[in-house]
């Protein structure tokens, strides 16, 4: 995969004339060194030109962000040798007038010749984009479709962030990243800062750092809200990579599959030691990553939901409000009728997944039983709104399962909040202690 180098063009002293430049060249020079490789060091006034020499091979193309008061005239001159075309001049001279009097228009007319310039001079694969300076809301909305005109595809994208308005770094670090998320294909490589204020404590040099974990914590940070707001834990799995990790990895893993398929074998079991896992990594020494630890309490809240409770139907019926709670309507309604299934299969002594002698599965027989509700109903008057509520919610659960060749039933809005309502009904009837008289009313057949 390519890589690609984005970096941003300083505005730097603009105090000077014309003559000066092109006779004494003098602008400001720093060595820059790569804190892992001190041992070399490119001398340049452009961290960009740095970066591509200290990592030679590495980046296939580079593109030069600035605005009109950048220093294009500037970074002209620097790669001119002693052999200067007339055109070259005549080309250097243009741009210091219409930087000099911000003529924004003559200088985005003159980037193509200058990028011609500096492919021959210098480096080939260059391109260079002007930008307006940021001041208002649409000038930054601006410099968004500047770098989606960019077009990356199948690359990496790394940038240099050392020079630019303040803000502009951030808004571009800001921008690839949603390049990242909307791009699978596009992928984020390193953050380049020249140190140049620390020269003092590198004997006049500035250290070239790579703050990569810049990338890196906006990553943890999109994972925490995906696990956060949808309990998805996929993208924190994928960044806990120390090796000794790959069983929480797996046993977190297979929770949430198993939550987000409706697999409700051992359910509550498995989150109790989940559970018990997680608190136990609190009081061990053990190297986590910081984003980690900082997302754990959610991770422990999460498993401790299911495993505080007291049965399995119970926990079931936490499993379906926190589907509801994340917008997970139809998971929440499949959730709801299985804690029903649990319930009765608790009253009744037998396990969800038996079968009967003739290999019917006992859950949908009591389902059955419990919808005989004018018996029912006169005998346990109690369980009326509870039988009601189950009937409704199998309607529901079929409609979700099925397709329908019908109308299209009920508005969404008034389903989800008929969802809502079931739910708070099962929660306040389903423990109802009147429903262990249901078995003398109604006896299984027994093999």
């Amino acid at each position: 995969m390519s890589e690609k180098l984005l970096t941003f063009l300083g505005v730097g002293d603009r105090n000077r004339q014309l003559e000066a430049q092109l006779q004494d060249r003098e602008y400001q020079r720093v060595r820059y060194f790569l804190p892992d490789a001190p041992d070399k060091e490119i001398e340049t006034p452009f961290v960009g030109q740095a970066i591509l020499e200290l990592h030679p091979d590495r980046f296939s193309q580079v593109v030069i962000l600035g605005t009109v008061d950048s220093m294009w005239d500037t970074l002209l001159i620097h790669f001119l040798s002693d052999t200067q075309t007339e055109a070259e001049i005549e080309l250097y001279t243009e741009l210091f007038e219409a930087i000099e009097h911000k003529r924004e228009a003559e200088v985005e007319n003159l980037l193509p010749r200058l990028t011609r310039v500096l492919e021959k001079r210098w480096r080939p694969g260059l391109q260079l984009k002007l930008i307006p300076v940021g001041r208002t809301q649409e000038e930054l909305w601006q410099i968004f479709e500047t770098l989606t005109g960019l077009k990356p595809s199948n690359t990496t994208l790394s940038i240099d962030i050392t020079h630019g308005l303040r803000y502009q770094p951030f808004f571009l670090l800001l921008a690839l990243q949603y390049f990242h998320l909307t791009r699978p294909n596009v992928r984020l490589g390193s953050v380049f800062y020249g140190a140049l204020e620390l020269h003092d404590y590198y004997e006049g040099r500035a250290p070239l750092f790579d703050l990569r974990p810049m990338l890196e914590l906006m990553q943890w940070s999109l994972a925490a809200q995906a696990f956060v707001q949808y309990q998805d834990p996929e993208p924190l799995l994928g960044l806990l990579r120390d090796p000794r990790q790959e069983r929480l990895r797996h046993e977190l893993r297979q929770f949430a599959r198993q939550i987000n398929l409706n697999l409700f074998n051992d359910f509550r079991n498995r989150a109790q030691k989940l559970s018990h896992q997680l608190r136990g990594l609190s009081q061990r020494e053990e190297n986590m990553p910081a984003p980690f630890r900082l997302v754990e309490p959610f991770l422990v809240d999460f498993c401790e939901t299911f495993a505080g409770a007291q049965s399995d139907w119970e926990a079931l019926l936490r499993l379906a409000r926190r589907h509801l709670k994340y917008r997970r309507p139809a998971l929440a309604v499949l959730a709801a009728y299985e804690a029903v299934v649990h319930r009765l299969c608790e009253i009744y002594g037998v396990r969800p997944a038996a079968k009967n002698s003739r290999g019917k599965r006992y859950s949908s027989e009591l389902i059955q039983a419990l919808k005989r509700g004018s018996i029912i109903s006169r005998a346990l008057p109690e369980l009326k709104e509870l039988i009601k509520a189950v009937n409704e919610l199998q309607e529901i659960r079929n409609n979700t399962a099925h397709f329908r060749t019908d109308s299209e039933g009920p508005d969404p809005g008034y389903r989800l909040t008929k969802i809502k309502t079931l739910l708070t009904i099962l929660e306040e009837k389903l423990g109802h202690p009147t429903l262990e008289q249901l078995p003398h009313l109604y006896p299984l057949e027994r093999p």
